[in-house]
């Protein structure tokens, strides 16, 4: 349903600038509209916590951020990619007062970018994404405290491979998951890799049926026996969210619930618990005469559910386009935020929503202004919840101070 390397493609050339954003305010209201929470099993709301805006270091043109990941409040990373026809590998790191751009590596292909970062440690952090020249293929690195360095990483062929994401459960279980393309088909097949603390292998087994593709966007990390992977399969323009578990041994492939759409994927996956993981993507109809719309699924520990979000047609009517869920972070039962963008009327805005541990909201949290904006990855540490996106224009980091 989507182009993965057309959307790189056509953001990178409408970014001008990199923007670091502490974006919107949340001020409690009734009913559960724009509360925000501690981390802790009851959660008691907080009101106050505002989004702030950043300049990004060096002010680099044409660049994009995918990625987000935290250590403390003063250790965070992001990653993601600079420049048009040669675009190079980026990563900035928070320390705490401001954003630097870090030095990465890149390979001698015309196109290195970064999809996912995962922290383990300050001296241990990896990231993961392509490279792509005579042939595209996995792009793995990793800091060790002081510098980014290649790390060699298997590929399915020699044709096309790509990494979307990565987690880590520790420095020697550390899970990374994409796609690879066999010529001369133009279709994907799902890509697992696996690091054991000294070299990442191919990890076989996720069978899809026969006649569909389909590729992995998110996976999370759990346990050592519990770990979720997700992302879209099926035949062309029948897409389904595809939604698979490690339990130790092999891959599993689960059913996705009705959510009432015949397009549909998802872009992330977050496992707070054994019994409590949240997915999150969008979906239309077949026949694309309705708006793309956010798709929500949840995990109990026995089945996925559909779970009900705004109705954003209804209310924004024949003016919206699409909306999307990007990110979703779960902090507590009570308590899990997504993040994304809506498109009205030729204007893209970035999407914040939250879940209360009864419904989904949308907060009155929207960035003003008339610089479009869109969300595409979140994280939350301590006493902080990190988005980041891109801002045409530039890049949006955002940074809400609320989460105590």
């Amino acid at each position: 349903m989507y182009t993965k390397d057309q959307h790189i493609k056509n953001s990178l050339t409408v970014l001008a600038g990199f923007v670091i954003l502490m974006a919107v305010c949340f001020i409690s209201a009734p009913g559960g509209h724009g509360r925000v929470y501690a981390q802790a099993a009851n959660p008691t709301p907080l009101v106050g916590g505002c989004w702030q805006q950043f300049i990004s270091p060096n002010n680099l043109p044409d660049v994009q951020l995918k990625a987000v990941s935290a250590l403390f409040e003063n250790d965070v990373w992001a990653v993601g990619g600079n420049g048009l026809e040669n675009v190079q590998t980026l990563a900035v790191h928070w320390d705490g007062t401001k954003w630097n751009l870090m030095p990465s590596p890149n390979t001698a292909s015309d196109v290195n970018f970064l999809q996912g970062v995962a922290a383990i440690a300050p001296n241990n952090v990896w990231a993961v994404g392509f490279s792509e020249g005579a042939s595209t293929r996995t792009l793995v690195m990793h800091w060790d405290g002081k510098t980014w360095s290649i790390v060699p990483s298997p590929n399915a062929n020699e044709n096309r491979n790509k990494l979307w994401a990565v987690s880590a459960l520790s420095g020697n279980d550390i899970w990374a998951v994409g796609s690879y393309t066999l010529l001369p088909s133009v279709f994907e097949q799902p890509l697992v890799l696996h690091y054991d603390g000294k070299r990442w292998s191919q990890m076989p087994g996720l069978n899809l049926p026969s006649g569909t593709y389909g590729s992995l966007m998110s996976v999370s990390a759990a346990g050592a026996n519990d770990v979720w992977a997700v992302g879209s399969y099926g035949p062309p323009d029948q897409e389904q969210p595809l939604l698979a578990h490690w339990d130790g041994r092999a891959w599993h492939r689960f059913d996705a619930p009705p959510t009432g759409l015949t397009l549909s994927g998802l872009k992330s996956v977050a496992a707070l618990s054994l019994s409590d993981v949240w997915a999150v993507g969008s979906g239309q109809d077949r026949t694309r005469s309705a708006p793309v719309v956010q798709v929500i699924l949840h995990w109990d520990g026995t089945s996925w559910s559909s779970s009900p979000s705004p109705d954003f047609e209804s209310q924004i009517g024949e003016h919206l386009s699409h909306v999307q869920l990007s990110s979703v972070v779960p902090i507590a039962r009570n308590d899990a935020w997504a993040v994304g963008e809506l498109y009205i009327e030729g204007h893209t805005s970035e999407l914040v929503m939250h879940w209360d541990g009864t419904s989904w909201t949308e907060p009155d949290n929207r960035l003003r202004g008339n610089e479009p904006r869109s969300l595409v990855a979140a994280t939350a540490i301590g006493g902080t919840l990190w988005s980041v996106g891109n801002s045409y224009g530039g890049v949006a980091i955002g940074n809400n101070r609320g989460l105590i």
